[in-house]
């Protein structure tokens, strides 16, 4: 019985210390549409809202969701390139570039990408610069700016006169739940039940 109360005041103890984690996601206006024909350059900023870490959280990641796309082009190859970068957040950033390959097809459909913590999101036009923080709770992550340039390369026929090419940004922050502390009358509250216990089946054995 002795062994049982103590491990039930460990496992208190245990869960008053997990962690969980939680999201919050939002567009990063304004975004980019160009239209044909041809092979038209597409260049913009969008701008991250600010986001403060809620009392008793830790931030742990930023996530930068950049999608680039056209449709409705020449038929034949076309390759287009983005080149990304971002700046702001008082912390430090991934950084990336994508290109956007079509052969024989009118639409978008293959991504390449290469930098630093961006990679493909499963087979999409869409990829994730993941940035790794700790920014404690109450602490403000200032606006973050995607810079987007985008450029058709040499070969390509570009749009016909009714297509188009796009960009846009998604910020995700994830944050982790801050491990809480027992306070001390919770410990002594914890502590004196375990005691009472241990005498009470003390005295039944000795009856």
């Amino acid at each position: 019985m002795t062994k049982k109360l103590l491990g039930l005041g460990v496992t208190a103890l245990f869960c008053v210390g997990m962690a969980s984690a939680a999201t919050f996601s939002e567009s990063c206006p304004p975004g980019a549409t160009v239209t044909g024909p041809g092979t038209p350059a597409i260049n913009g900023n969008e701008v991250c809202a600010p986001f403060t870490v809620p009392t008793g959280y830790t931030l742990t990641a930023i996530d930068l969701f950049e999608s680039g796309d056209f449709s409705l082009g020449n038929s034949g190859g076309n390759t287009l390139n983005y080149a990304l970068t971002f700046t702001g957040g008082g912390v430090s950033l991934a950084t990336g570039s994508s290109t956007e390959a079509v052969e024989g097809s009118t639409f978008a459909s293959t991504f390449a990408f290469t930098g630093t913590g961006c990679a493909e999101v499963g087979g999409s036009d869409t990829e994730d610069c993941t940035s790794a923080v700790s920014v404690g709770q109450g602490t403000t992550v200032t606006s973050i700016v995607t810079t987007w340039s985008g450029s058709w390369g040499g070969a390509s026929t570009g749009l016909t006169n009714t297509g188009d090419e796009d960009f846009g940004s998604t910020i995700q922050f994830t944050y982790t739940a801050n491990a809480q502390t027992p306070e001390p009358a919770s410990l002594l509250m914890m502590g004196g039940g375990l005691i009472v216990g241990a005498v009470v089946l003390r005295r039944k054995r000795r009856a």
